[in-house]
């Protein structure tokens, strides 16, 4: 009986064990999720410095759209300049 019951805490005992290995691996999971969460911030810098790059280059396209309307003024006075 002694045997019998030395036995079932050594069964316990290896649970215990197994219990202890699985927590491991969700805290080494849990560690790679905060690795992923930190790429995906530095993805996040990246894209917000693209949009400050995007609205630069729309500044200068209405930069040049202001140069045009500019030339289409010159041109409309020299129009009249010749029809007149």
């Amino acid at each position: 009986m002694v045997l019998e019951s030395s036995s079932s805490e050594h069964e316990t005992s290896a649970s215990q064990a197994e219990i202890l290995v699985s927590e491991l691996g969700t805290s080494g999971l849990e560690l790679g999720t905060s690795g992923l969460e930190l790429g995906t911030s530095g993805l996040e810098v990246g894209t917000s410095g693209l949009e400050v790059g995007t609205s630069a280059s729309e500044l200068g396209t209405s930069g040049l759209e202001v140069g045009t309307s500019a030339l289409e003024l010159g041109t409309s006075a020299s129009g009249q300049k010749t029809s007149g």
